[in-house]
């Protein structure tokens, strides 16, 4: 311990030869690169140092300037190869709960250390649990800043990955401002790395940060975009120098394909009845172009797998992708309703009923069905029986479809009305049969 001390005080002797001098930042900081240089030979004296320091900075340095030194102290060890961290994150805990919360502040941002050992910092030394939540957040958000503008240099798409993780696992509760901000900083991120990736290989590898984005986030963020963004600040000369140029809707498209895939595999292999499409306004306004083949890649990957997609299905996938909840719903009560039928009956129903299930009039048709009785009258009817009744539904649809403008204005059916039969009555269908 004596020659501990005796260390210490050999160290600290930089600090009293600047006593009455006026220093500067950078002064401060050679000051601190000194220090470190000394206590690299004996790591353990770091916090002793860092006390010591402190109060020391209290007696040569103005107000402004009083925490400045500590924290460059910790930014330079922390910078060390040959002091761990774990020196630095004790040695600044040890001070922190004795220093003004904006003391503990700067001394966690200063240091190089990781989001877990910088939030150790700030736990130690704030009391306040709600700037302490905030502090913790805005040290998230530093970082998230300093991976991206490192960027420029060669790293990995896997260590990115990981920065990125550690950063989200040790965030604390977040608001909704925040985190929208820490989202658009995660995606820019990503977007830079995958324009890094296809200025040298032509290629946008998604499947490097599935685990921070899945493919259907990317869309859904329009992760395509924000690469577009990073693309037009390269310099043209530099562009020019690219195997390939970059274009947007290529990189939709491929995402779509990956999405499509996902999708059509899960439906198959979970054995589902329904093929579930993700929901986000940016698959809502997809074009015509990009749906038609979103839907051909669904179809292409089930058959593949065996599996197949009828009409009702196909027509289901575009309302859900148009964001028609209520039409998919509509689809999947349909096709409920159906399952319970006879097999002739349900596809004899199916064929004569492909010329007005159009995706557009979808949920209106459907409507009208429900409220003339259609589903319940097939279900208790034969396969004769069903025709007839399927072949009137048609014309009486086919002459009132101009008529119907949306599913909250489905006209109300005065002439034609289904009723279940009983003993003492009789409907049109027995009239028929007895001619």
């Amino acid at each position: 311990m004596i020659f501990s001390q005796k260390r210490v005080k050999k160290v600290l002797e930089t600090v009293e030869n600047a006593k009455g001098k006026k220093l500067s930042p950078a002064e401060i900081n050679k000051i601190a690169k000194e220090m470190v240089r000394q206590i690299e030979e004996c790591p353990e004296l770091f916090e002793e140092v860092l006390k010591q320091s402190y109060e020391k900075g209290l007696e040569i340095l103005p107000p402004d300037l009083r925490a400045e030194l500590p924290a460059e102290l910790i930014k330079e060890g922390s910078k060390s190869d040959k002091v761990p961290d774990e020196n630095v994150v004790k040695a600044t805990k040890a001070i922190a709960e004795n220093l003004p919360d904006d003391t503990v502040v700067q001394l966690a941002r200063k240091a190089e250390l990781g989001i877990k050992e910088k939030n150790a910092i700030v736990e130690a030394g704030i009391s306040d649990e709600e700037r302490k939540r905030e502090e913790k957040v805005s040290i998230a958000i530093d970082n998230l800043h300093k991976i991206y503008e490192s960027l420029e240099s060669l790293i990995s798409d896997r260590d990115i990955v990981q920065m990125i993780s550690k950063i989200m696992n040790n965030l604390p509760k977040t608001n909704q401002s925040e985190q929208l901000k820490i989202n658009q900083l995660v995606n820019n991120i990503i977007a830079k790395q995958m324009m890094q990736n296809y200025s040298r290989i032509a290629t946008i590898k998604f499947q490097s940060f599935y685990a921070i984005r899945t493919p259907e986030e990317m869309f859904a963020m329009n992760i395509p975009q924000l690469i577009k963004c990073e693309y037009k600040k390269i310099p043209t000369k530099v562009r020019e120098q690219n195997k390939k140029e970059y274009k947007e809707e290529d990189c939709r498209r491929e995402l779509l394909g990956i999405i499509a895939n996902h999708v059509a595999t899960k439906y198959i292999q979970d054995g589902s009845k329904k093929i579930v499409i993700p929901q986000s306004k940016e698959m809502k306004d997809i074009s015509e172009g990009e749906e038609q083949y979103f839907l051909e890649q669904i179809k292409q990957t089930v058959e593949a797998l065996n599996g197949n997609i009828d009409l009702l299905t196909e027509i289901d996938i575009k309302e859900q992708i148009r964001g028609n909840v209520k039409a998919a719903e509509k689809v999947e009560e349909y096709v409920a309703t159906m399952d319970q039928l006879p097999a002739d009956t349900k596809e004899t129903f199916i064929q004569q009923g492909q010329e007005i299930m159009s995706d557009k009039n979808l949920l209106e048709i459907s409507d009208y069905c429900n409220q003339v009785g259609l589903y319940q009258a097939l279900a208790s009817l034969g396969v004769d029986k069903a025709k007839k009744l399927v072949d009137t539904v048609i014309l009486s649809i086919e002459k009132r479809k101009h008529k119907i403008v949306s599913r909250e204005n489905t006209p109300k059916v005065v002439e034609t009305k289904f009723e279940k039969k009983n003993k003492d009555s009789k409907t049109p269908l027995d009239d028929n049969d007895a001619r």
